[in-house]
């Protein structure tokens, strides 16, 4: 008969693996796992062990129904409190998930981070295999190479380096064995589908935690040029990919004189990061002039005030009516203000001082990515990065070795 303990992990590995299937299976196993967990709190009687911590990482949900009193579209706001209701039930349900040994909790992890890896090994398979039907080199890159598993490119890339970090870290702490041939492969691998990916804050994201990995791993005199030689060799194998080096040159050399101007022609040359320096410039700009900037627009009205922001630039000719933020910090600005805003940074925080307080390389590395990332990308606004954030970072944060047994 299994164990609660192995029934926890096994349905952890699967909530996560499922970040990897539609949203909807999704869904599914999350609620699995979540059942599981309040069958354990049940069966070992100790909802008492809620702490204040557990609330307050809760209670940022409560945001999303409060400021629905205060919004006008009633109907896109009750949308986007049920996304986010995982925001509630996690913190609070999660840590009856983790009755077992940071051995257990790693393999749990090591699913995700095969099942990643399979994913990326499909993606170059089928692009191989339509690069031979149409002699096509995009079909490896960006958007072309992800169409297969109905993804985006970015979420993707995320997923591809989180992973990366749980062999990383489960070697380093002897939870996961792997030959030192299969590692250098594995991270050969992994860089090579991150900038045919072509995400450029995901690259720089690997690159910075490449140079921290690498320097607490030696803790020597070498270890800094080390890390800076790593980095340089990677940067010289990413620029060796046509696409990618494209993209990258297109950013570094955008038509920095649109951000000057005050509208804007549909066929004028923005680039990701001309168009995200826009969208902050001008919407925050009347956001801070017109609207209540300590309540925020309420959980349903950050979309349209964004599209009216776009018709008054003269840019919705352009196609980017329902484009976001592309920036998570500006978007929960918008929706709740200074104080909503204030609430999450709280939360990071005690985030980053948990994971420090216990050297939590792997929770450490998590953080800081979510953190860049969420610089260019409202990585919040959609169930796939909802999840996998408030799912692992209640995992890691609740995790207490005080559950492990002394012999682990």
């Amino acid at each position: 008969m299994v164990s609660l303990e192995k029934l926890q992990q096994y349905s952890l590995s699967l909530s996560l693996i499922g970040l990897l299937l539609p949203m909807k299976i999704s869904t599914i196993l999350v609620g699995v796992f979540l059942a599981i967990s309040l069958f354990s709190a049940l069966k070992k009687k100790n909802l008492k062990s809620i702490s204040k911590e557990n609330f307050f990482f809760a209670g940022f949900f409560l945001l999303f129904p409060i400021a629905l009193l205060y919004s006008s579209d009633v109907d896109y706001g009750l949308k986007v409190v049920e996304r986010n209701v995982v925001w509630f039930l996690i913190p609070l349900l999660v840590p009856f998930s983790l009755q077992m040994t940071k051995k257990q909790l790693y393999r749990a992890f090591l699913a995700f981070a095969i099942a990643v890896h399979a994913a990326a090994l499909l993606l170059i398979v089928v692009a191989c295999w339509n690069f031979i039907k149409t002699n096509d080199p995009l079909v490896f890159y960006y958007d072309e190479l992800i169409t297969v598993l109905n993804f985006h490119p970015v979420y993707f890339s995320v997923y591809l380096l989180f992973s990366l970090l749980i062999l990383f870290e489960g070697t380093l702490k002897k939870y996961i064995k792997l030959p030192l041939y299969v590692r250098a492969l594995i991270v050969a691998f992994d860089v090579v589908v991150l900038v045919l990916l072509s995400s450029k804050i995901v690259l720089a994201s690997f690159l910075l935690v490449l140079g921290i990995l690498i320097f607490r791993s030696y803790r020597s005199k070498k270890s800094i040029l080390t890390a800076l030689l790593a980095i340089v060799v990677t940067l010289t194998v990413v620029m060796q990919f046509s696409e990618t080096r494209k993209r990258i040159n297109d950013s570094l050399f955008s038509s920095w004189e649109l951000l000057d101007k005050e509208t804007f022609k549909y066929n004028d040359p923005f680039t990701g990061i001309t168009l995200r320096l826009i969208t902050w410039k001008f919407v925050m700009k009347k956001f801070i002039e017109k609207e209540n900037v300590v309540l925020g627009l309420g959980t349903g009205d950050a979309k349209e005030f964004i599209n009216n922001v776009y018709r008054e630039r003269k840019m919705d000719d352009g196609g980017y009516i329902n484009y976001n933020m592309h920036n998570q910090y500006l978007e929960y600005a918008l929706k709740f203000g200074v104080l909503g805003l204030l609430y999450f940074f709280s939360i990071l925080f005690l985030s980053f001082k948990k994971a420090i307080r216990t050297k939590n390389g792997l929770y450490f590395s998590f953080l800081l990515i979510f953190c860049i990332f969420s610089i260019t990308e409202s990585n919040l606004e959609v169930q796939r990065g909802i999840v996998f954030f408030v799912l692992i970072n209640s995992v890691l944060y609740f995790f207490s070795d005080k559950k492990l047994p002394v012999n682990e």
